[in-house]
């Protein structure tokens, strides 16, 4: 099997033992992040030219997060230990230099497991349409021309792109092979995070744990099942907007690559391929994925604050509480609302009013938990959906939550400003989550007749104890 999986012969003088893939160094991985890709990343320039290395860096300051470290030659750069571990991102590193490693000197290059961007000179398009020696240097990921706007502005989008993979989770789903092993380090080397699975079942398990698992990669089998099949399966829970799929094959023609499509893959390779045209076409997913992020973000944010906005509340929070109804999970609802907005907007301006939204959203946003949703839905007031709350838990959210929004120093035109807030809170029976919010609004101006700056709860005890928690 996987007969037709050969690396160049250049490739086999640098792998000792054949086709076996060095490993990537265990302790060169990102930490895997939900949220955003690390801030604080290092980038390595090296080139003998010092107003090159300074062009370079005039054009990288555009990132936010990274820092740069220069060196004249790769030398010079491999006796400081420091800048080939984490966090550097990636080296950019002069061509010619590159050409003068010897075949020892470019093995150490690959088990480093570096990110490697070559700098060029006289290409006028600013890139080479192929890399110099994908097979034989398969950290290296493209040759970009210094010398020009267009290449600096390419080379900008490269070390951008390599940061941007950080945030995207790769599931793969491939029998334990040389070409799994290959197919691995190639994603590491663009870094991206991975995680290996050995059936269908532990793959169904961690798409349905982590919804930041956006890309699967579907071998031509695995256990008993087909890459057909495999594809079949993911694609009867998973759609298109919710997992991409990319279908691999060591064997058959393009009519293995139409049933593959067929089934539900957005592309499909068959082996032998470069680790080029892999990454090539897997960057057209992520970049679908970066679309259909953008756009749901755009619908279902609150573009002042970053929060989830009305529409998205009563998305998901329907269905939420359709499991109410079902006993499957508890849920309470919470409202906010901050006290005398207008008098802050009608003495200090707009400007001063979007910072307290954007501060006091900051606050709300970092409370709770994941399976909680909070959102703007509409001027100064705040909707909050928490499952599984108990009463001591949801009494000691919402107090702590009061002062600590109570105890955030504000400053408008020198003068201080107190800002505190008004909450209603209940988990008391409803027969939509209209009601629900409206029970809870009820108690908000319960809350602002009594003076404001206070919590007013309604608690029913819960019907079973099981699955109810406290917040932290």
């Amino acid at each position: 099997m996987y007969k037709n999986f050969v690396l160049s012969e250049k490739a086999r003088l640098l792998f000792p033992g054949g086709n076996a893939v060095p490993s990537m160094p265990e302790d060169f991985e990102f930490e895997k992040s939900q949220a955003a890709v690390a801030p604080e990343q290092r980038v390595v320039i090296v080139h003998h030219s010092a107003s090159a290395r300074a062009n370079i860096l005039r054009e990288l300051v555009a990132i936010d997060g990274l820092y740069t470290v220069e060196f004249s030659d790769l030398d010079e750069l491999a006796a400081n230990e420091e800048c080939l571990s984490p966090p550097t991102l990636c080296v950019l590193v002069e061509e010619r230099q590159l050409n003068r490693l010897s075949s020892e000197q470019k093995i150490q290059w690959i088990q480093r497991g570096l990110p490697i961007v070559g700098l060029s000179h006289g290409d006028k398009f600013g890139f080479h349409e192929i890399a110099p020696y994908p097979n034989d240097f398969p950290n290296f990921i493209e040759c970009i021309n210094c010398d020009c706007s267009l290449g600096l502005f390419k080379l900008l989008e490269c070390v951008n792109r390599i940061r941007e993979n950080g945030r995207h989770q790769i599931i793969v789903l491939y029998p334990e092979t040389v070409e799994r092993e290959y197919l691995v380090r190639i994603l590491k080397t663009y870094r991206f995070n991975v995680a290996i699975v050995s059936s269908i079942a532990e793959a169904l398990s961690l798409l349905e744990e982590r919804r930041d698992f956006r890309i699967a990669i579907v071998g031509p089998h695995l256990g008993t099942m087909s890459g057909v099949e495999l594809i079949r399966c993911l694609r009867s829970i998973h759609n298109h907007d919710r997992l991409a799929i990319l279908g691999l094959s060591d064997r058959g023609t393009w009519s293995t690559a139409q049933r593959y499509l067929r089934s539900g893959a957005n592309d499909f390779l068959l082996f032998p391929f470069s680790a080029e045209e892999f990454y090539f076409r897997l960057l057209n997913i992520v970049r679908t994925i970066e679309i259909i992020e953008r756009l749901t973000s755009a619908a279902t944010r609150d573009h002042l604050t970053g929060l989830h906005n009305r529409r998205f509340l009563f998305d998901l929070g329907s269905k939420l509480f359709a499991s109410t109804q079902r006993g499957q999970i508890a849920m309470t609802a919470g409202m906010v609302d901050i006290d005398h907005f207008k008098a802050i907007n009608d003495t200090f301006g707009h400007e001063a009013g979007n910072d307290v939204l954007r501060r006091i959203a900051n606050i709300l946003g970092n409370r709770f938990r994941k399976t909680d949703i909070v959102a703007r839905i509409g001027g100064e007031e705040f909707a909050i959906l928490m499952v599984n709350m108990s009463e001591e838990g949801m009494r000691d959210c919402f107090e702590s939550l009061r002062q600590r929004i109570e105890s955030e120093p504000f400053c408008f035109k020198g003068v201080p400003v107190q800002v505190t807030a008004s909450f209603g809170v209940t988990n008391e029976p409803a027969n939509s989550l209209e009601e629900l919010l409206e029970h809870a609004d009820r108690l908000l101006y319960l809350a602002k007749n009594k003076g404001r700056n206070r919590v007013e709860m309604h608690s029913v005890p819960a019907l079973s104890s099981t699955g109810i928690r406290s917040m932290p």
